[in-house]
């Protein structure tokens, strides 16, 4: 899933245009003359990519050698020193790995590896160390153990024995004329103490015939250990006596390091298409984080964040903003995590409170939080304002003030600016009433009937899900065929039949019913203005939904006289969708359709009485209450709830829409029939409506109130 950091092994995989310093290199050390021996080393910062041209050099010897017979071919030994556990004797451990590269060449042609590697052994037991400095963890040597010791005490040479084994282990090496390139890389990760064994095995090996060494490593950090605590007085003189040729790694041009940096960012885009994607404003928001990448290995921990962050999100949200929040988490981790903890600072638009403190009260929140301007922290706030544009009017950037429209456009794609989408970039999941764009699009897509609509629209309903799917919808409406829109309108208009009236409107959380009719009118704006009238007659004709349609008809009626809006709803045409209206409800009555546990009875009696025959209506409401147990389930569907707020706690209020329940009921007879109810005959919760709605009625008529006058008063009455 994740790449990782790794160098590159071919010349394919080359983005940064290395091959052709490779190529020289490459040539330089393959034509050696005769049985020369040099250091080379190759300079480079650490993650500028020194492990892989050492790759590329490896991949040409290779490919070099496939043309040329044993005796010219060139042997490759790639001596790392991470692979020992044993640091304190990385000579010894080098010279091990050299006698197991020379036994390859055993049964060649030349006939003396055998001799050499007798002579690598010799010369191995010379330099041993006494065993005594070996630590054994406070065991007692066995027999067999001190008998090794002895024989290493007498195996290990004076200086001249050393000397003239070494001599030795030359005139083999020199008889054997087959060339071996050492390479030894990451030598600026070890400590100071192992960089100085790495040079000291290079210095006392470097004297044989047909060896190559290339060195890889940051000169500035192996010169700097070379000099501590070793007696050196120069490590940048130490290194040249031992380094005859030295390569500055070739600086990334920026055409090619921008393209790496690119390329990597269109491959996982490709690989996790987010849900938008403006290629335009990836180009402004890209310099502001360019100059963070200052190595391929801060591409490659970039590229992984991002890899992650897309897998897991990129479907639902805006890509541009993922790789902005994804730099900030690569590059300015501590920042990361301000925004993360501010959301209210950064997310969301000017608000009239914000406005009304003034852009120097909001600038100086942001100056609390952020690093100082001028402290080399520019581009860090060119990042942010692109991510969160209404920081432009605190730090006073351009004029624009960010409303409530900026933050409706930023969530038609998705940006991490609104309060809607914030948390998602932080936390790498869609919050619980969030809806997915999968489930958006399998809206738009994939439904074709008036059936498949709203089974959809159920599904998201049954979820928690309807608020954020309408405006999800309505973002995404464009996207519809033309040709399914009047099955949608019909599958949302029932949609608004199941959808919940309740909400907080000082606080902005509306119903959902509002974010159902929003979409209506939004679809009916899609569709012609010569097909609108025919479209919602026949959804009338065939659709039970009384709320949803007497609401959108008496919209209709209004935007036309007052905006001059829908004007082909002519008066006539609204009073046939009426009486569709109408003598769909009389048919549903008829065929037993309609339940008086039904949370639409009320409108469905009221569109049945003043479009329609009241006295039919009147006579449906007898046969709905002609028991006491369907009376009191009638009457429940006159009590809703209000709220009351005070310094101690918020109340619940019961109330009886006393004017609606007088169109459906003669009140009078009502009040004398709650008088003369067996309520030991009823359960308790019908018990409860008709106690309720009688001691309302007593009260009113104590006060000598109308229906109106009653429904009017009832904030005063408590």
């Amino acid at each position: 899933m994740f790449s990782p950091d790794a160098p590159i092994r071919s010349a394919k995989e080359d983005l940064l245009g290395r091959a052709n310093f490779v190529s020289a290199l490459t040539r330089a050390i393959l034509g050696t003359a005769g049985s020369e021996s040099y250091v080379t080393g190759i300079h480079g910062k650490w993650g500028t990519g020194k492990s892989s041209v050492m790759n590329l050099i490896v991949e040409q010897i290779t490919e070099h050698n496939k043309s040329k017979p044993d005796e010219e071919k060139a042997s490759l030994l790639r001596f790392n020193p991470w692979n020992f556990a044993d640091q304190n004797q990385l000579v010894f451990q080098f010279l091990r790995q050299f006698r197991a590269h020379l036994q390859n060449f055993k049964g060649s042609s030349s006939g003396n590896a055998g001799k050499l590697i007798e002579a690598l052994d010799e010369y191995e037991d010379a330099l041993a160390p006494t065993l005594e400095l070996i630590p054994y963890g406070g065991k007692i040597l066995s027999l067999g153990m001190k008998l090794v010791l002895k024989r290493s005490r007498k195996s290990r040479g004076s200086p001249k024995e050393i000397e003239e084994i070494f001599y030795r282990l030359v005139t083999e090496s020199a008889r054997l004329k087959r060339r071996t390139v050492v390479l030894i890389d990451d030598i600026d990760r070890l400590n100071a103490t192992e960089i100085r064994q790495i040079f000291q095995l290079v210095k006392a090996t470097a004297p044989l015939p047909y060896v190559t060494y290339v060195l890889a490593f940051d000169r500035t950090a192996v010169a700097s250990a070379l000099k501590e605590d070793s007696g050196v007085a120069s490590g940048e003189e130490y290194l040249e006596k031992i380094v005859q040729v030295a390569f500055e790694l070739p600086a990334i041009s920026e055409t090619a390091f921008a393209a790496l940096i690119t390329e990597g960012i269109d491959s996982l885009l490709a690989k996790y298409p987010p849900a938008h994607f403006d290629t335009a404003r990836f180009g402004s928001i890209f310099p502001s984080f360019r100059a963070c990448f200052a190595s391929v290995r801060h591409v490659r921990r970039f590229l992984n964040h991002l890899e992650f962050s897309l897998s897991l999100i990129g479907r639902e949200l805006n890509g541009v903003d993922i790789i902005g929040i994804e730099a900030l988490r690569t590059f300015y981790p501590l920042i990361f995590e301000v925004v993360r903890s501010n959301k209210d600072l950064f997310a969301g638009h000017i608000d009239p409170i914000t406005e009304k403190l003034g852009a120097a009260e909001y600038r100086k929140k942001l100056d609390q939080v952020l690093p100082p301007v001028g402290e080399g922290n520019e581009n860090l706030r060119s990042l942010l304002t692109k991510l969160f544009p209404k920081m432009e009017y605190g730090l006073e950037v351009s004029r624009t003030l960010y409303g409530h429209g900026w933050e409706t456009e930023w969530e038609k794609t998705h940006r991490v600016a609104t309060e809607r989408y914030f948390d998602a970039y932080f936390q790498l999941a869609l919050a619980s009433s969030e809806v997915s764009v999968s489930e958006v699009s399998h809206l738009i897509h994939d439904c074709v009937s008036e059936a498949d609509f709203f089974a959809a629209l159920r599904g998201i309903k049954d979820r928690g899900k309807l608020k954020a799917g309408m405006e999800s919808l309505r973002f995404r409406l464009q996207e519809v065929p033309a040709q399914n829109l009047p099955a949608l309108l019909g599958a949302l208009i029932s949609t608004g039949e199941i959808a919940s009236q309740s909400g907080v409107l000082l606080a902005r959380r509306f119903p959902e019913y509002w974010y159902v009719r929003w979409a209506i009118f939004d679809v009916l704006d899609r569709i012609p203005a010569e097909d609108r009238h025919n479209c919602l007659l026949e959804i009338a004709r065939r659709t039970l939904a009384p709320r949803t349609l007497v609401n959108v008809t008496a919209l209709l009626e209004q935007l036309r006289r007052e905006n001059r809006r829908y004007e082909e709803f002519t008066d006539e045409r609204l009073t046939e969708i009426r009486s569709a209206i109408t003598q769909r409800i009389r048919t549903a009555a008829a065929n037993g359709e309609i339940s008086e546990a039904g949370d639409n009875l009320v409108v469905l009696l009221y569109a049945w009485r003043q479009w329609g025959d009241a006295a039919e209506a009147r006579a449906y409401v007898q046969s709905l209450t002609d028991t006491d147990a369907k009376l009191a389930r009638f009457l429940d569907k006159f009590i809703y709830q209000t709220l009351t707020h005070s310094a101690v706690a918020t109340e619940t209020h019961n109330r009886l829409a006393m004017k609606q329940l007088s169109e459906s009921l003669d009140l009078g007879a009502l009040e004398d029939r709650l008088s003369r109810v067996n309520f030991g005959q009823l359960g308790e919760a019908d018990r409860v409506v008709l106690r309720f709605a009688s001691e309302q009625l007593k009260r009113m008529h104590e006060k000598g109130l109308t229906p109106e006058q009653f429904d009017d008063s009832r904030l005063l009455l408590d």
